[in-house]
């Protein structure tokens, strides 16, 4: 069969005009080769994205990550110069290469250095499936491979059924640009959450950096995870992996919470997320000025309080200080009969239904249940939960 209808124009118009991707390849192409007047060209072509070109070019590391993708000339179809100049904002740099080499990684375990196997066709009905996870992803590779819908470039049987156990040998998920500006949603809160611990000190060249930076060495051998909300258990483990786990739960919480919220605007005008987000910051050894202030606050007390405050505006209620503070008081004892929701240890990365989760796919982002969860078997179909710890893990 060939691609859906609904995609044809749509290729079709990125061969007349040239899409983002395939325009860079030639820009790349032509200053490899000294071609000024090529490269001014195609330049132009970019109209007002010559700034974010403007912009990757100046990235040494990310022109190279890049470049280890030009051998797989379809998946540049995806290719999209807005979408990664914000993504660039968040300053996520090493994440960013982590899934680009990921990319990379994937499409060269099927093809190895015979990147014209691949086509946009075949690109287009691989990508996001998860063969370790799913049986459902096994059964629609094995058809796609059948039908001869995916690397209709290659003729030889032998040949293609190397390259369909190739598929069906991959260990996460089939990766591409569009999974990758799809699966950034998830990481970009976090790095925006992770700033504002150490707001308003010096944003480092990237948020890992400025973590490395303030992280404290002087630990003991046992370690703070976190098994729920008000949950961390002390557990021995290797020191060289103190500083990744801790950086894993900042993400985690910060996801975790925007989850709850939906929006990072209500998330950042919460005062109670950021007070407990300093106190994990502070438990599994980072150190700022902010977290430092954040340890010595209240998280229950500043989200009554700001409850108070939206019920009770000052511009239409009057109350003394003291009497606001007696309020805010009470209300928080009052908070002791209620238990945090402990995460489900049953939450998998994939489930024998379709069906949806009862819970948020974030509730359950703890460590250990995610550890758990990696270890499992593949079942019929990948569950919420799943997807979004296989993207996480594609950038961490």
């Amino acid at each position: 069969q060939d691609i859906p209808r609904s995609l044809v124009p749509n290729i079709q118009k990125r061969h007349k005009d040239g899409s983002d991707g395939e325009k860079y390849l030639w820009i790349r192409f032509h200053q490899r080769h000294g071609n000024q007047l090529e490269q001014s060209r195609w330049t132009r072509e970019l109209g007002p994205k010559r700034r974010n070109l403007s912009q990757i070019l100046r990235l040494d590391w990310l022109c190279c990550a890049l470049g280890k993708l030009e051998h797989f000339r379809s998946l540049w179809a995806g290719f999209q110069f807005t979408s990664l100049s914000l993504i660039l904002s968040w300053r996520c740099y090493e994440e960013i290469e982590n899934y680009l080499g990921q990319i990379q990684k994937v499409w060269r375990d099927v093809v190895g250095e015979n990147g014209f196997y691949c086509d946009e066709q075949t690109i287009y009905h691989l990508q996001g499936l998860t063969p370790r996870w799913s049986h459902y992803d096994r059964t629609k590779i094995l058809s796609l491979f059948e039908n001869g819908q995916v690397f209709g470039r290659v003729k030889d049987p032998i040949k293609r059924h190397e390259l369909c156990q190739n598929v069906l040998g991959l260990s996460g998920q089939i990766l591409s640009f569009s999974t990758f500006y799809d699966h950034a949603k998830f990481i970009g809160p976090a790095m925006l959450s992770i700033r504002e611990l150490f707001v308003p000190e010096k944003i480092r060249p990237t948020v890992l950096k400025m973590l490395r930076e303030n992280y404290s060495t002087e630990r003991p051998s046992s370690f703070p995870i976190q098994h729920g909300d008000f949950e961390i258990q002390w557990m021995d483990v290797d020191k060289s992996l103190h500083f990744k786990y801790a950086y894993w739960q900042l993400c985690f919480f910060a996801i975790r919470k925007l989850g709850r919220f939906k929006q990072q605007e209500k998330l950042l005008n919460h005062p109670g997320w950021l007070i407990e987000f300093g106190h994990l910051a502070h438990d599994v050894g980072f150190r700022s000025d902010r977290i430092q202030g954040l340890k010595l606050l209240d998280a229950d007390y500043a989200s009554v309080k700001n409850h108070l405050e939206e019920e009770r505006p000052k511009a239409l209620w009057q109350v003394s200080d003291f009497d606001f503070h007696k309020e805010t008081e009470s209300r928080c004892k009052g908070l002791a009969i209620f238990r945090s929701c402990p995460p489900s240890t049953m939450a998998s990365i994939s489930a024998d239904t379709d069906g949806n989760e009862q819970q948020p796919f974030s509730h359950s982002l703890f460590l250990p249940v995610i550890l758990h969860a990696l270890k499992q078997e593949a079942r019929a179909h990948v569950t919420g939960f799943g997807k979004l710890v296989i993207a996480l893990l594609s950038f961490l």
